[in-house]
């Protein structure tokens, strides 16, 4: 049952659902509406810019934002389950060679030991580099918690 999901889990929780129903709406809007579910639980910083930082982004097609809301459905909830956070801070940044996603958390950092299935899912939507390098990283962040950076194609 959902008794054990977080709010926004993407795993067959509220994020699938307000996703499914929201494919239509701008993709900034649909990012704040997932942000503000944590309201209460989790502090949610979420700025979302075009290319460079600059402006409000173009709107995106409705395949990719789906990928990029799951995306950041992914990060919040890995920040709260796996990280322990009480704050996550969200970029995203809207460009020509796809939408960046970096999530910043408060938490106790990445740990050690094989991925689980969200990694696999950050596998799949993340663009790839020129020698197929991974499109995605999670790191320890510099001021602690973890670091999580998604170019999603």
């Amino acid at each position: 049952g959902l008794a054990g999901r977080l709010p926004g889990d993407p795993a067959g929780g509220p994020a699938d659902r307000a996703q499914a129903s929201s494919s239509s709406e701008p993709l900034a809007e649909r990012l704040q509406a997932l942000a503000d579910r944590w309201d209460g639980f989790l502090d949610v910083t979420l700025d979302v810019r075009g290319e460079g930082g600059r402006g409000v982004p173009a709107e995106v097609p409705a395949a990719l934002a789906d990928r990029v809301v799951r995306v950041v459905a992914e990060a919040i909830t890995n920040a709260v389950r796996h990280g322990h956070a009480g704050a996550v801070r969200l970029e995203v940044r809207v460009g020509a060679d796809g939408v960046r996603v970096i999530a910043v958390d408060d938490g106790t950092g990445p740990r050690s030991g094989p991925p689980g299935g969200g990694s696999a899912y950050l596998d799949v939507v993340a663009a790839r580099g020129s020698q197929g390098a991974r499109g995605w990283s999670l790191t320890a962040d510099a001021d602690g918690g973890s670091r999580l950076e998604v170019l999603v194609g």
